[in-house]
């Protein structure tokens, strides 16, 4: 399974070229109810017009696809879905047409955040909420029988290049939400989708078995 190229770029000066890249890992089981992790972000250099992501993610495939991501968010000259801007933690929310972002709380380089993904009020509804620290969302439509991964990575999207120096963030107690209980992830594959930029832009470590990984550039 590819990685969804999420994430619409708006600005505040148009880049020129909006290209994406996205480096992590997504589970090798696809009916994943929900995923939590703590992330740290350790560090950005950000590209000219453009964002670098480090995020969580339930992505629903199938028919009606779905997605809701987490994270951080550190931007140089533009925004996402017209709206969340730099140096704010966010959720963003695909409804099969669109994405709709909602900012948190702000945030320094080394901090932490704990992120929350799940079905809700219950592991057969159909809505999931993504939730952190100042901000949360729901999105419906969510099939009991689509495939569905926990997704985590490192993403640059806008401009046309990799960050300009180090860029890093970790990855700790992933887990996945699956038939009412929370484990850690230690199946989970390397993924990796771009356009527009000369990838992979980050290296990914391999994962433990307390769904520990980190990804660097």
């Amino acid at each position: 399974m590819a990685f969804a190229i999420g994430l619409v770029l708006g600005s505040a000066a148009t880049a020129a070229w909006a290209g994406v890249d996205q480096t992590g890992r997504y589970t090798d089981v696809t009916d994943v109810d929900g995923t939590s992790a703590m992330i740290t972000a350790e560090s950005f250099s950000t590209p000219p017009n453009a964002c670098v992501v480090y995020a969580a993610l339930v992505v629903a495939g199938g028919p009606s696809p779905r997605q809701l991501e987490a994270g951080f968010l550190r931007c140089r000259n533009v925004l996402i879905d017209q709206k969340c801007r730099n140096d704010y933690r966010f959720v963003e929310r695909f409804d099969g047409l669109n994405y709709y972002c909602n900012e948190g709380a702000t945030f320094n380089n080394g901090d932490s955040t704990f992120v929350t993904i799940a079905r809700t009020p219950s592991g057969s509804s159909t809505t999931m909420q993504a939730s952190l620290v100042g901000t949360s969302m729901n999105q419906s439509g969510f099939s009991l029988t689509s495939p569905t991964t926990a997704q985590a990575w490192g993403e640059v999207t806008g401009g046309s290049s990799c960050p300009t120096g180090p860029a890093r963030a970790d990855f700790a107690t992933w887990k996945k939400l699956r038939n009412g209980s929370w484990t850690y992830i230690t199946g989970a594959n390397y993924g990796h989708a771009e356009s527009g930029i000369n990838g992979p832009c980050f290296a990914v470590s391999s994962l433990d078995s307390t769904g520990d990984f980190h990804v660097t550039h």
